[in-house]
This record gives C-alpha cells, structure tokens and sequence, in this order.
C-alpha cells in the first residue's frame, strides 16, 4: 500500500532521524503547529527497503525500536505538550517524506550546515519534489553580526537622514 489518507485536519509533518542536528527542527515545527492549529506528525525512516513477509518479525522489531528511540528524542527536546503523531518507516526518507508532504501544510526538516546543497541530500530532495512548503532549518543558529558601536552610529546617521 503506497501512501497515506488525506488527515482531518492541517498537518506540520517534522522529518527527523533523531541526531542533534534535528533539535531546533523540532522546536519550530511544535511552534508552526501551535500557530497553524495543526496536528504534528513526525516522520522518521530506519532505512532500506521495507522487508519481505518472511521477515516481518524482524521488520515489526525495527519499528518498534525506532518508535522508542523516537518518542524518547521528542521527549528530550520536548513538544510544549503537542500531540505528536509518530510515523517510523522502512521507505528511504526523502519517499516518506515526500508522499506525506501530499497533504501537508508544511514539511520542516532539521539539516546541519551545508548538507542542504550536497547531491542526494534529503533536504534537497524535498525541496525540489515536495507538494508543499518546506522550511529546512540549520542544526545551529545564525552568527548574528555585532550591532554597530556609537562611532559608527554617527558616521551612518548623517547618510539616512539625506535619504
């Protein structure tokens, strides 16, 4: 069975593989939820090619192991009391998080720097195929440029007031 049903309501799906690198994408996606009034739903693929019936047993104890280690990953970040959907999956993440995106409002995605542009990067395949807005965000925040010292205040303040 390939895909999900179209929700209820408004979603703001969260790709994540539970590194550090995701921390602040979770945050911002519990706050995009809150403000969307949207369900969140966290997505996160344990890789390869879902496994054969034979192997089912071993699937299904995957799943659940994944589903530990990401309901204790949400946990420790924290989710502001959210509701928190959680899909784990065996399509590679760039699938899942793609066909989800089918009925999403948004699709954030944690990434550390640089990795967005790197050949065959998740994040960069969801930017070019996902149906719905993505918001990648960097694992650190911004250096934010020192604000200018009062000398340089002045030098500026004669400039804007020609303008």
């Amino acid at each position: 069975m390939s895909g999900w049903r179209r929700p209820h309501r408004t979603e703001v799906v969260l790709g994540t593989d539970t590194s550090a690198d995701c921390r602040r994408a979770v945050e911002f996606a519990v706050r995009e939820a809150v403000l969307r009034d949207a369900d969140l739903v966290a997505v996160m693929s344990i890789g390869g090619e879902p496994l054969s019936n034979s192997t089912s047993g071993v699937c299904t104890g995957r799943i659940e192991a994944g589903e530990h280690r990401l309901r204790q990953f949400l946990a420790s970040v924290g989710t502001g009391g959210v509701d928190v959907t959680m899909v784990v999956t065996t399509l590679p993440p760039a699938d899942a998080l793609v066909d989800r995106s089918r009925f999403a409002e948004l699709l954030v995605l944690g990434a550390p720097a640089g990795s967005v542009s790197a050949t065959g990067s998740v994040s960069g395949r969801c930017l070019n195929t996902a149906r719905c807005p993505v918001t990648v965000v960097p694992s650190r925040p911004p250096r934010r440029q020192p604000a200018p010292d009062a000398s340089e205040r002045d030098e500026i303040a004669p400039l804007i007031d020609r303008l």
